[in-house]
């Protein structure tokens, strides 16, 4: 009998008004090496357009993140991608280090890429986590949600990593990152043991829709939208893709609500726009029938 419970009532952060957002998400190119089977990619990819961040765009919005040091808490260095592709991350996470020694500077990842070279890097670059996606502790179940990619080698890569980091001393935390899902709950009890011997935590969280973009309901644990809270993430983050567009959120797959551009207005004048406050204004009435991603979203129903 399975001695795993899936997870409830998740801590929903308060709103506030902020001047800046405490949290800045950073696309620096747009493709993965995956087909993960709970991710809206492999239906969006042909569908929107690809490319990269132009390090001087970077480097202005570090630069400006920093100018609100005081405000900003957390730089994740990922968004609707897989970060490790770009072999200018751990250049990029220095440059962030640098500029802001205070930041928790982070990225998600599947894992796949996490040696070699950029692995080396990234240990002094001055990352302070990683989260690594890792779905199923079996590797049939692994390698049919998380498609294209190899469970031995990942979990290769993984162990090796987090001994790199303990001989060297380093304080980068390591996290497993498991999605929920009627397909690996099973082996959700036996993960967290596994990789406690290394010193890593397993983190599990319900997998949403992702505003209506997710097309393998079928794997859902949460099936039903029983009241809409109000989303705080337009409120304390901003998302921006490679080509300096702001959008809604991390659901946001297909790009549909396009806020503003930073390159035109930068962080601060895109985080206080009219779109923006419109946005929020909508959100705070409940006022939905404006935001088709949101009137179809079931994120906010898996949080207290």
């Amino acid at each position: 009998m399975n001695s795993y419970h899936p997870k409830k009532n998740l801590p929903f952060r308060p709103i506030k008004n902020l001047d800046f957002p405490s949290e800045v998400q950073i696309q620096t190119h747009t493709v993965c090496n995956a087909r993960c089977i709970m991710c809206p990619y492999p239906f969006v990819y042909k569908q929107i357009s690809h490319g990269r961040m132009v390090p001087g765009l970077f480097r202005r919005l570090i630069d400006e993140c920093a100018h609100y040091a005081n405000a900003i808490k957390d730089l994740k260095l990922f968004l609707m991608n897989e970060p490790l592709m770009d072999p200018r991350l751990p250049d990029f996470i220095r440059y962030a280090r640098e500029r802001l020694p205070k930041v928790n500077i982070g990225f998600s990842t599947n894992g796949l890429l996490l040696e070699g070279q950029i692995a080396n890097e990234l240990l002094d670059s001055g990352i302070n986590e990683i989260w690594i996606n890792f779905n199923g502790n079996k590797k049939e179940t692994y390698e049919t949600i998380m498609k294209g990619l190899s469970f031995e080698r990942v979990k290769r890569n993984i162990i090796s990593f987090k001994k790199h980091i303990d001989q060297k001393k380093l304080k980068i935390r390591l996290f497993i990152s498991t999605v929920e899902t009627k397909t690996v709950l099973n082996e959700i009890k036996d993960s967290s043991p596994f990789w406690a011997q290394y010193g890593i935590d397993v983190v599990t969280t319900p997998l949403n829709n992702r505003g209506g973009n997710l097309q393998s309901e079928k794997l859902k644990i949460l099936k039903k939208i029983k009241n809409h809270r109000i989303c705080n993430r337009p409120f304390y983050k901003m998302y921006i893709t490679y080509n300096g567009n702001v959008i809604l959120c991390s659901s946001d797959w297909k790009r549909e609500t396009i806020i503003g551009n930073v390159i035109k207005e930068g962080i601060y004048g895109v985080w206080h726009n009219k779109n923006q406050k419109q946005i929020r204004e909508w959100l705070l009435k409940q006022n939905l029938d404006k935001l088709s991603l949101c009137r179809n979203c079931d994120y906010t129903a898996i949080y207290k």
